[in-house]
C-alpha cells in the first residue's frame, strides 16, 4: 500500500475552515452508527464466534518477508485466532530490555472463535526467539487478555492482562519467576467488590515498582470508572503487594496509556476525558486529552488533572453563523500514547477525528494524528493526515483511517518516533474492510515537526480473501531505539476486521516480530503545519497575550538568580515552582490568581546545589515545564 500525500494540502483548508465547511459523506449522526458501536457494545468483546466460515494460516502461510517494499526484518513469534488486541490504546507488548532480551506478549485465541483464550509470551536468547515461533501461556485460567507489558532494570518481564476470577473480570499482573525462564505466576488485583476493573495499562518505575491504570466495565451505558493501583513486587519471595485502588474518574474510551520517567520518579497518566455535550451528557467522541503528573510516582491529585488540548466547545451565542459556533471541531477519540524524554519532559501522541457538536455528527473514517509535550503547551503538532474523504466503507468499530499512535524515542539524539496504523482505502478485502499498514514518522526538533510517515510494510491485496490478506494492526513498538533500530510488534490478520465484533472472518493469524533501523526512516519532507484549534477565535474568546506561554529563563546557566517570564492568554490561578532532578519541589514562585497577561519573575537560588532544575507554569486547564541548571 503506497502513502497518500494529496490529502496533505485538502486538510490544511479544512483546518482553516474548523472542519466545518467540507462535505458530510464522511459524516454521520451519533446515534444512527452501524460499526461505530457505543462503549458497552465494545465492552462485550467477549463473545466467541459470531458464525461464518474460518480459515487458518497453516491452510495459506503469508511471506511477508517477501514483500520488494518491506522496510526491515520480521519474524513470527506466535499466532493467534483473535485478531483484536485492545479496544483502544494498546500500551506496549513489547520492550527490549537493559539486558538486550527482546520481551512481546499477546492475547491468543487458541480455536475458532476463540473459545479458549490466554495470553502468551515470547522472548530472545542468544540463538534467537526461545519458545520458536509459538510462544508459551503466563497464566492457565479463563478467558485472559487485553494485555500490555514492561521490564524492570533487572530484565523481570511484567506482563498485565485481565482475567476471570469466580465469575468477575479482574486486572492481574504476571512476573517470570526468573528473567528468561518463563516461569510466570499472576497475581490478581484486589477484588473491589465484584466490579470489573480491567483492560490495564502498565508501567514499571526505576524502584521496579509496577503502576497501572485500568477502565471498569461497570455493565451501565454510561461513563466508567477508571482507576489506578501500584504493586511491589519481591522477587527473593517471589510474591506482589498492591495498595489500595484509586478511583481517578469517569471516561467514555478505552484510551489510557502510563510512563514511568527513565531518570526520576516522575509518572504521566494520559486519557481521553470526555466533556459534556449541549444535551447535557456525554458520548465516546466528544473528548479532550487531559494528562495527570506524579512528581514522586506515589502522590497523584485526581482533582488537578491537565488538559492538554482544550479544544473550543460550541458557543451557541454565534449562531446562526453555525461554523462560528461550532468553535473546534477536532475531538480526540480512543487512543493516546505518552513517553518521557532525555530531559524528562512529557510526550503524548493521539488521534483526532471530525466532531460537529450542534448538528450531533462524526467523521466515520477520517481522522490525523497529533504529537503534544510540555514545551508545546497549546499548539501540537501535525503527526499523520488521514482524512481522504467519503469512501464505500468503514474500518470498523473503534478505528480510524489512521490511529493507534505509539512514541519511541532514540536517546542518544533526542530523536522521536511514532508507529501508527494506516489503513489503504484502494486495497480492500473481499468482506468489505480496509487493510491495514504499519506507518513510522519522525522528529528531530523534539516533536515541533515530524516527517511525513513511511510505509514499512506495504502489504495487502486489493479483493484478498479470507486467509489471504494482510492487515497489519495493533501496532505497538519498544520505548527506545537499541541498536539503532525501532523494536516493533503487531498481528498481521489474514482477513481484515474485527472477528469478534463480526467483521470478517477468524482466521489464525501471525504475531510478528518487526525490526526497523532507524537509518531506514527519512527525516524529510515535514508534515504542514496546521493548527488543531480553529485559526479566528471570536472576539470574546480572545485573550492578549495570544496564548499560555513559559519563556526559557534568562540567564542559563545562572549564578544564583534568574528571570523567568510568561504570558497568561486569560485570567486565571497560576503557580510557578521549581523542581530538583528528583522531582522534589524546592521553591514556589507564584501561587495566586492573575490576569492576563505577561510576567517576570526573579528565582533566587543560593541556597540550592548545583545541577539540574525544571519549573513548571500550571494553570487550571495547561502545564508548561521547562529545564534550567544551576551553575557556581
Amino acid at each position: 500500500m503506497k502513502s497518500i500525500t494529496l490529502a496533505l494540502m485538502v486538510v490544511l483548508v479544512m483546518v482553516g475552515a474548523s472542519f466545518a465547511d467540507q462535505t458530510n459523506t464522511d459524516k454521520v449522526p451519533i446515534r444512527n452508527l452501524s460499526l461505530v458501536s457505543d462503549p458497552q457494545q465494545c465492552h462485550s468483546r467477549e463473545s466467541g464466534n459470531p458464525g461464518g466460515s474460518a480459515v487458518s494460516s497453516e491452510a495459506w502461510k503469508p511471506d511477508i518477508s517477501s514483500s520488494l517494499d518491506l522496510i526491515g526484518t520480521t519474524e513470527q513469534v506466535g499466532t493467534t485466532w483473535y485478531d483484536i488486541q485492545h479496544n483502544g490504546t494498546a500500551g506496549r507488548m513489547i520492550k527490549y530490555d537493559d539486558t538486550g532480551r527482546i520481551q512481546v506478549c499477546w492475547m491468543n485465541g487458541l480455536d475458532n472463535g476463540a473459545s479458549i483464550r490466554h495470553v502468551y509470551y515470547n522472548m530472545t536468547d542468544s540463538s534467537g526467539w526461545t519458545w520458536a515461533a509459538t510462544g508459551i501461556a503466563v497464566e492457565a485460567s479463563t478467558r485472559a487478555g487485553y494485555t500490555c507489558l514492561d521490564v524492570d532494570q533487572d530484565g523481570y518481564a511484567f506482563v498485565a492482562f485481565h482475567v476471570t476470577i469466580n465469575g468477575i473480570n479482574r486486572s492481574a499482573v504476571a512476573v517470570d519467576f526468573l528473567p528468561g525462564t518463563g516461569a510466570f505466576q499472576y497475581w490478581p488485583c484486589p477484588d473491589m467488590s465484584g466490579r470489573a476493573i480491567i483492560w490495564p495499562r502498565i508501567t514499571v518505575d526505576l524502584q521496579g515498582r509496577c503502576h497501572l491504570v485500568n477502565t471498569e466495565d461497570d455493565g451501565t451505558d454510561y461513563s466508567s470508572p477508571m482507576w489506578y493501583i501500584r504493586g511491589t513486587y519481591d522477587p527473593i519471595g517471589f510474591n506482589m503487594d498492591y495498595d489500595e485502588y484509586e478511583e481517578i474518574t469517569s471516561v467514555e474510551c478505552i484510551a489510557a496509556d502510563i510512563a514511568a520517567s527513565r531518570h526520576s520518579n516522575r509518572m504521566a497518566i494520559a486519557y481521553s476525558h470526555p466533556q459534556t455535550t449541549l444535551e447535557g451528557d456525554t458520548n465516546q467522541y466528544n473528548n479532550d486529552i487531559y494528562l495527570y503528573v506524579s512528581e514522586d510516582g506515589i502522590t497523584w491529585n485526581w482533582d488537578d488533572p491537565i488538559n492538554v488540548t482544550s479544544f473550543l466547545q460550541p458557543d451557541t451565542t454565534l449562531l446562526p453563523d453555525t461554523t462560528a459556533a461550532n468553535m473546534d471541531t477536532l475531538r480526540a477519540y480512543t487512543d493516546c500514547s505518552v513517553i518521557f524524554d532525555e530531559d524528562d519532559m512529557i510526550h503524548i501522541a493521539f488521534t483526532t477525528p471530525f466532531y460537529d457538536a450542534l448538528r450531533g455528527l462524526i467523521s466515520i473514517n477520517n481522522s490525523l494524528i497529533w504529537h503534544w509535550s510540555e514545551d508545546q503547551g497549546w499548539f501540537p503538532s501535525l503527526v499523520a493526515d488521514g482524512w481522504w474523504g467519503a469512501v464505500p466503507f468503514e474500518c470498523g468499530a473503534w478505528q480510524r483511517f489512521v490511529q493507534r499512535p505509539c512514541l519511541a524515542i532514540d536517546t542518544t539524539t533526542g530523536d522521536l518516533f511514532i508507529t501508527y496504523q494506516h489503513y489503504d482505502t484502494a486495497e480492500v478485502s473481499q468482506g468489505g474492510y480496509p487493510q491495514g499498514d504499519a506507518y513510522v514518522s519522525r522528529s528531530t526538533d523534539n516533536g515541533h515537526h515530524w516527517s511525513v510517515g513511511i510505509n514499512i510494510t506495504d502489504t495487502g491485496v486489493p479483493n484478498a480473501p479470507p486467509g489471504q490478506c494482510l492487515s497489519e494492526r495493533d501496532i505497538t513498538c519498544s520505548e527506545t531505539v537499541e541498536e539503532n533500530a525501532l523494536h516493533i510488534l503487531y498481528i498481521e490478520d489474514l482477513d481484515a476486521g474485527g472477528a469478534p465484533q463480526g467483521e470478517g472472518t477468524w482466521t489464525l493469524n501471525p504475531v510478528l516480530y518487526h525490526n526497523v533501523s532507524i537509518d531506514s526512516i527519512p527525516t524529510t519532507p515535514l508534515m504542514p503545519e496546521m493548527p488543531m484549534h480553529v485559526p479566528v477565535v471570536p472576539e470574546h474568546h480572545r485573550k492578549v497575550p495570544a496564548d499560555f506561554h513559559l519563556a526559557q529563563n534568562y540567564p542559563n546557566p545562572f549564578n544564583p538568580t534568574t528571570t523567568i517570564a510568561f504570558d497568561l492568554d486569560r485570567p486565571d490561578m497560576v503557580t510557578l515552582k521549581v523542581y530538583n532532578i528528583l522531582g522534589r519541589e524546592v521553591g514556589t514562585l507564584v501561587n495566586s490568581r492573575l490576569e492576563a497577561g505577561t510576567y517576570k519573575v526573579v528565582f533566587d537560588g543560593a541556597d540550592l546545589a548545583s545541577g539540574v532544575y525544571f519549573y513548571r507554569l500550571t494553570s487550571a486547564t495547561q502545564m508548561l515545564t521547562r529545564k534550567m541548571v544551576m551553575l557556581r
